[in-house]
């Protein structure tokens, strides 16, 4: 099972900021600004862990931002649809996080930089 599985780990964004909760009891997300419900880096910033034995490298950092929707067409994909197909018999305005965590060092310029350190 461990040579056939996509894992994807994602936290939700933020603990609610304690300057909008009506008691203020909420969360402090520092040093990012705000949390959850807020458009600021501690709420729309959030950890993201993908593990696929064989297709991606261990231990690499890629500091391109993504949307949690992205996920959908390399989950998809990993599965073995065709999600460029998916995408655009569904009109889905999404991007494919293949390339970033499979080729981080850009050899095939799907991004416009090297993506992973």
């Amino acid at each position: 099972m461990e040579e056939n599985t996509l894992a994807v780990f994602m936290a939700d964004n933020g603990g609610i900021d304690s300057k909008i909760k009506p008691r203020g009891d909420g969360s402090d997300n520092g040093p990012f600004l705000g949390g959850k419900a807020c458009l600021t880096e501690g709420g729309i910033r959030l950890p993201l862990i993908v593990r696929w034995k064989g297709k991606i490298k261990e231990v690499q950092w890629v500091d391109i931002p993504i949307d949690y929707t992205d996920i959908h067409l390399t989950i998809l994909e990993g599965a073995g649809y065709d999600s460029k197909t998916i995408a655009q018999t569904n009109s889905l305005d999404r991007e494919r996080i293949k390339p970033l965590i499979t080729d981080c060092e850009n050899v095939q310029n799907s991004y416009p930089k090297k993506t992973c350190y």
